[in-house]
């Protein structure tokens, strides 16, 4: 008798482990992909140290050329600040600004990378707007979703970013982007593959 119980409650306990959820929900699918992007900022390659700018017209121009104009924007915002070392003009080469451009403390907790010439910043981070489908096989052990990303949290870096390079800007935290990304069901549940 004792024996014939201890076999059904383990049989019990099976078919309750195996009763898991068997398919993937949209709200489930959304915390996986968020737990995994969320954390990951979008990244942007800033030169410091000595930077030459070209296309100025003279030292206190540098709002001239694009790059000029975005370090001149981020010294605005106190996350460099630039000194110019000099500014030559060539008819063969054009005229170019020579500055110094150092991060600075306010901005050293968006540096992700430091590395010579060019240092990797934070730009925004990545959301999860909505799950806008899920698709898999009959077995219910592989899932396809796909979902729509928004960029949000935005850094320091990225407002003079998009005003003085808007290309670059849109090309790296456009309002929205669709995504997909796909699952598999383990014996604990879902996981991204």
């Amino acid at each position: 008798m004792k024996k014939a119980l201890v076999s059904t409650i383990a049989i019990s306990m099976l078919v309750l482990l195996d009763c898991g959820p068997q398919e993937l929900s949209r709200s489930k699918a959304k915390e996986l992909i968020s737990q995994k992007i969320g954390t990951q900022p979008v990244e942007y390659g800033v030169q410091f140290g000595p930077v030459v700018v070209p296309r100025v017209r003279d030292a206190n121009d540098l709002e001239a050329s694009p790059q000029g104009k975005y370090y001149r924007l981020l010294e605005t915002a106190k996350m460099v600040q630039l000194t110019v070392e000099k500014f030559t003009h060539d008819p063969n080469m054009g005229s170019r600004a020579w500055l110094t451009v150092a991060p600075t403390d306010q901005a050293a907790k968006y540096i992700l990378k430091k590395m010579s010439p060019v240092s990797i910043v934070a730009i925004c981070y990545p959301e999860v707007r909505e799950v806008t489908g899920i698709t898999g096989n009959g077995e219910k052990t592989n899932a396809h979703v796909e979902y729509t990303l928004a960029y949000g949290n935005m850094t320091p870096f990225a407002a003079p970013l998009k005003q003085a390079m808007p290309e670059e800007y849109n090309a790296l935290c456009a309002d929205t982007r669709k995504a997909s990304a796909n699952f598999a069901r383990f014996d604990d549940g879902w996981r991204l593959q």
